[in-house]
């Protein structure tokens, strides 16, 4: 084999060899990248869930309680004929809890309410008595508390939505 043959059979050998020595280094180094990526979106997703359940076990009570009132809300409102928007809402409320606070729920219903027919609309919404509506007020009244807590879970879900924004560049 002539001096000039084999030259170029080892060039192309060790053209090889750099290729192959190149793309091994270049594996074991993305390959630990990527895992590391792969772990902190993981961990990412772990955090995002847990501050998922504990922002709607903060907002659960408050939730279910404005679901509660605002049903309340519109029945009267299409039992009155008005627009059952969110002050009409919370006027009424206003309202009822303040008769509860008094204590004064059933003076209201045998009195005035009587006369104008809120008794009427009360009793076709589904409260029979004056008692079953001063429980009804009384379970759906929104605490400090409950107020405080819907504000910490908005808190959680802005944190939230940061960590999701992080997840998304860390899958880039």
């Amino acid at each position: 084999m002539k001096l000039q043959t084999k030259k170029i059979i080892a060039r192309e050998f060790l053209v090889l060899t750099i290729t192959i020595v190149i793309g091994l280094i270049a594996f074991a180094l993305t390959y630990p990248y990527n895992l590391y990526r792969h772990n902190q979106v993981g961990n990412l997703e772990k955090t995002i869930s847990e501050k998922t359940t504990l922002s709607d076990s903060l907002s659960k009570s408050f939730e279910s309680k404005k679901e509660k009132r605002n049903w309340l809300g519109e029945k009267c409102a299409k039992e009155v004929d008005v627009n059952p928007d969110t002050t009409y809402i919370n006027d009424l409320w206003k309202i009822l809890e303040a008769l509860y606070q008094k204590d004064s729920l059933a003076i209201r219903w045998n009195t005035k309410w009587k006369v104008s027919g809120w008794d009427l609309i009360f009793t076709k919404i589904g409260f029979q008595n004056p008692d079953s509506l001063k429980k009804f007020v009384e379970l759906n009244i929104i605490t400090n508390n409950e107020v405080d807590n819907k504000n910490s879970s908005i808190k959680i879900n802005q944190e939230i939505n940061i960590l999701n924004l992080q997840k998304k560049r860390n899958r880039i």
